[in-house]
């Protein structure tokens, strides 16, 4: 697996963790303690609404998949449409990742990552 599918497969899949704010990073380590800039934090739920929003239609289009090599194909669109998502925040998506893991191991960034996703949604 390329770096690029660990960094997809992780965008995929904070689009589907507790609202859009975390994401399963499997065989990774936690971050360590992390500040993170206001602009970072910003950015961060900004692209993890466009996420979800992203994923949401995917998987729509993914459940009408006739076969396993177009549901892999479209698997690919949908990661590079996430990773491009990611980058037009002004994040790459290892950074997105980093704070991903870093608001698993902290529970008040969490929190606060979720209102402000919420905020861009329009929910808060």
């Amino acid at each position: 697996m390329t770096i690029r599918d660990c960094l997809a497969a992780g965008l995929l899949a904070s689009t589907l963790a507790f609202g859009a704010a975390a994401v399963q990073a499997q065989d990774q380590p936690a971050a360590p303690a992390q500040q993170f800039d206001d602009s970072e934090l910003e950015s961060y739920a900004e692209a993890s609404a466009e996420l979800r929003t992203i994923s949401q239609d995917w998987e729509a289009r993914m459940a009408g998949a006739e076969d396993a090599q177009e549901m892999e194909q479209m698997q690919v669109q949908a990661e590079t449409e996430m990773v491009e998502a990611v980058e037009a925040e002004g994040l790459t998506a290892e950074r997105f990742n980093t704070i991903t893991r870093a608001a698993q191991a902290d529970p008040a960034l969490a929190q606060r990552l979720m209102q402000m996703i919420e905020d861009v949604q329009g929910g808060g």
